[in-house]
């Protein structure tokens, strides 16, 4: 429900800023991720006032599939949280027409990543961590709460490792 640090706190992290591809697998399309400081959005996107301008926003080509463009309004706003040697990304999305970042329960989408040279790997908290923390959190919780319980999870599943693209 929570970003582990607020987005009016956002900072880019320019390690992740470019673009990355995602390689074919069995089942997935390839396709190319780009990162960008939400500070150089182009025009269309320049006066929505709820956009973090220290994080940094995601979109995505797949390059073998069709593009889907109709009812598509929102854009990913991330932005990086440190806890001690380890990254985390909060990802939340940004509805274009209404001007507002998505909320509610499931509003936020948290990353683990590791940058190692030109790879980009993402982790996802395991189904029975994400159980366990809901159980102890219960519905009543708030970032504090949430972040301690990120800080302390060690069971990580690798979602994806990205390529960077030079």
């Amino acid at each position: 429900m929570f970003p582990l640090t607020s987005p009016s706190r956002a900072t880019v992290d320019k390690q992740l800023l470019g673009f990355w591809k995602r390689p074919e697998k069995s089942g997935q399309t390839v396709g190319v991720y780009t990162l960008s400081e939400c500070a150089k959005l182009g025009a269309t996107l320049v006066d929505h006032p709820n956009i973090p301008r220290g994080a940094m926003f995601a979109t995505y080509a797949s390059l073998n599939t069709l593009p889907i463009y109709d009812g598509v309004s929102e854009v990913a706003v991330c932005w990086p949280t440190q806890i001690g040697s380890t990254s985390y990304l909060n990802t939340v999305f940004y509805d274009t027409k209404t001007k507002k970042l998505r909320t509610g329960s499931k509003s936020t989408v948290i990353f683990k990543y590791v940058v190692t040279g030109d790879s980009l790997a993402f982790y996802e908290l395991s189904t029975a961590a994400k159980t366990r923390i809901k159980a102890r959190l219960g519905d009543d919780y708030n970032s504090a709460d949430l972040l301690q319980e990120i800080s302390k999870a060690t069971e990580w599943d690798k979602s994806i490792t990205l390529t960077r693209i030079r």
